[in-house]
């Protein structure tokens, strides 16, 4: 599998916080103003007794990311012992191509493994409640072909958007751990 063949070369949480340049501010800002629920809290402790992974490709430069993964991360530092690799996307063009979504390069994606290194849980880019927003309001055109100006314009709204699904995109993303897990157990 790709990811276990990149996994110990993959950053831990505090290796690619301490990485960051420009965004480090936002990323720390973000991760102190998150409080994860409670029941999240207490199923990602579990998931290191099952020896879950998880692993995130991601870049600095990305919005989504900077969007996105700070409550991800807080929340996986609330689980120390928990496996946590960060890969930087342009670092491991195999790793970024093996993990395209309608054949894109999306990112952030974190993903859960099992123990066996099979996934059991994936969150890619930006929860699908603010594609259609982006949908509903754009029309037709796509993020990537509005003019700076414009950009300038609908980012503000975008990003409060996007803050307003990041608890329900973690939350989600426990659920799936949790409901594949309960699977797991199962058939043990």
């Amino acid at each position: 599998m790709i990811w276990q063949s990149h996994w110990n070369r993959g950053l831990r949480i505090d290796e690619f916080i301490a990485s960051l340049s420009t965004r480090k501010a936002e990323y720390d800002e973000s991760m102190a103003s998150f409080e994860p629920e409670a029941e999240s809290l207490d199923d990602v402790k579990v998931w290191r007794e099952h020896a879950f992974r998880i692993g995130i490709i991601t870049e600095e430069w990305c919005g989504d990311a900077a969007n996105y993964l700070p409550p991800f991360l807080k929340l996986f530092q609330t689980a120390p012992g928990l496996d946590v690799r960060i890969f930087i996307r342009d670092e491991y063009p195999d790793l970024r191509d093996a993990n395209l979504s309608g054949g894109k390069a999306k990112i952030p994606v974190v993903a859960v493994f099992d123990a066996d290194f099979r996934e059991i849980a994936r969150f890619v880019e930006r929860p699908p409640e603010v594609n259609r927003w982006l949908s509903d309001n754009l029309g037709n055109r796509k993020w990537n072909q509005l003019s700076p100006d414009e950009k300038a314009v609908w980012k503000p709204a975008f990003l409060a958007k996007g803050r307003e699904f990041r608890a329900e995109a973690v939350n989600r993303l426990v659920r799936t751990v949790d409901n594949a897990k309960a699977g797991i157990e199962a058939t043990t």
